[in-house]
């Protein structure tokens, strides 16, 4: 064991793998992640702001991306900062800056991660309404609701996460812990009422609200997706030139994002069994639970960075866009909108047919 004394606290206790892991996993590779997410969503937000088209999805993901930064500078002081102090031989520096960094960072990570998980969740919503109910989603689907849901998401996020705020701050100033990760720690002080705290809001309201809700949402769009994919497969052959262009267009979005929520849901859960190990008295103190936590705290992380890349490589339209915006095309000359970005609500009202064929496969039937 690698044991650290700081002044009156408590021993900071690390076996060399462990330390090992942080070095490796919580320094180095996740501080070349945060570098490549911040790169990558920004230009994620100047791509779309130079989009002429906004809709409801251009601004979901905007918001998407904001958030993205947000969670990646918690990442960058919570994960990066601490563990890099820890292991890097600077106990000293790392003992004075944790009980603030505790206090003010943490309770901020969980306000950008609970926003980042509801604003993909609704994403999804946006895109499977889309397609499904194309007629209803030209009153729903658009730029005013998807405002108001993102300022609802963000008013949520904050007020959900407000009682992480004292939680931490007693952790922080009164338990003495001086761990890299103390979101599932346990305190019993005089002024805290821990099991109203631990198993109502922590385990029950989180678990809901952060991890079934969201993750089950997901799953069940990705797959309703998915099978809207393959059925408008199917019609293809029966389109007529136009009707074809604008399939390749909407399958292009759909299986867009279906990428991202997979992406999600494979980078999320780690998380959520990180979270249930933490319930479990004496599990968060074992070396296996606790070489996993950095591994799990990466897999967050490439959550909030892999978008702009995934949306690269799939979204013909956003990489031609980036590419005209950076100046390394030049824009074609075209009279219509098929290089817009736009993937939900932009062009609903002139392709709802098609849309609506791409999921049934009856719309050409009834127009003839």
């Amino acid at each position: 064991m690698a044991n650290i004394t700081l002044g009156n606290s408590s021993l900071l206790q690390e076996s060399e793998a462990v330390l090992i892991t942080k070095l490796v996993v919580n320094v180095f590779i996740d501080s070349l992640l945060c570098l490549f997410g911040f790169t990558g969503n920004i230009l994620i937000l100047y791509t779309l702001h130079r989009e002429k088209n906004v809709n409801s999805n251009i601004v979901l993901m905007k918001a998407l991306a904001v958030y993205d930064i947000l969670f990646l500078i918690h990442t960058l002081i919570y994960t990066v900062i601490r563990s890099g102090l820890q292991t890097l031989g600077q106990e000293r520096v790392y003992y004075d800056i944790n009980p603030y960094i505790i206090t003010l960072d943490l309770p901020f990570g969980w306000i950008a991660q609970t926003g980042t998980i509801w604003i993909t969740m609704i994403l999804a919503m946006d895109r499977y309404w889309a397609i499904s109910r194309p007629f209803q989603a030209l009153t729903l689907c658009t730029v005013r609701n998807a405002r108001i849901v993102m300022a609802f998401i963000t008013l949520f996020a904050i007020l959900f996460n407000l009682p992480r705020f004292p939680y931490y701050y007693l952790v922080a100033t009164e338990s003495g812990n001086n761990d890299t990760f103390v979101a599932h720690v346990r305190i019993d002080l005089p002024d805290w009422n821990e099991d109203l705290y631990r198993y109502l809001y922590h385990i029950t309201l989180t678990f809901i609200f952060l991890y079934i809700i969201p993750l089950t949402s997901l799953a069940v769009f990705n797959y309703l997706l998915i099978k809207a994919l393959r059925e408008a497969r199917n019609t293809r052959a029966r389109m007529s030139v136009t009707s074809q262009g604008n399939y390749k267009q909407n399958s292009t979005v759909t299986l867009n994002l279906i990428i991202v929520i997979s992406k999600y849901i494979i980078c999320e859960t780690p998380d959520f069994i990180s979270a249930i190990l933490g319930t479990i008295n004496g599990v968060s103190k074992s070396e296996a639970y606790r070489i996993y936590n950095p591994i799990k705290e990466m897999m967050l992380i490439c959550n909030s960075v892999l978008n702009f890349y995934i949306y690269c490589f799939f979204n013909t339209r956003f990489r031609n866009t980036l590419l005209i915006s950076c100046g390394c095309r030049k824009p074609r000359k075209r009279s219509d909108s098929s290089g817009q970005i736009s993937n939900s609500s932009a062009n609903i009202g002139t392709t709802v047919s098609t849309i609506h064929l791409e999921v049934t496969g009856t719309t050409s039937n009834r127009n003839q």
